[in-house]
């Protein structure tokens, strides 16, 4: 499946990728080997890592999605507009600190 976007680990040593079949894959780069996956509801399309690489973020236009590496446990944040035909889409994505996070959205808002 084509790939949606991708991120490196803080330590260089791991990279997440986002295909079009709904997935989140974890690569180790030393390796070369996929090192876990993960099924999601939508293709995310922006990824990021805590500023300590514990933590993973993935955005979709509708949800944010928050991945405990470690664990791989999840949490997530469905925006409660984006139901029905007209939503506005969930666009960009940062970790502020822990896992406290920043989303914005298609109309210039933001929300932690």
């Amino acid at each position: 499946a084509s790939l949606s976007c991708i991120a490196i680990h803080p330590t260089g040593r791991l990279m997440a990728s986002s295909s079009r079949d709904k997935t989140l894959r974890l690569w180790d780069l030393m390796r070369g080997t996929a090192a876990a996956n993960l099924s999601v509801d939508e293709t995310m399309e922006a990824l990021t890592w805590s500023s300590d690489g514990s933590f993973m973020a993935a955005l979709s236009p509708k949800e944010v999605l928050l991945v405990n590496v470690s664990s791989n446990s999840t949490a997530s944040y469905r925006d409660p507009s984006a139901s029905g035909l007209m939503f506005v889409s969930l666009t960009a994505v940062i970790f502020l600190r822990g896992t406290d996070l920043l989303v914005g959205d298609g109309k210039g808002e933001l929300r932690v």
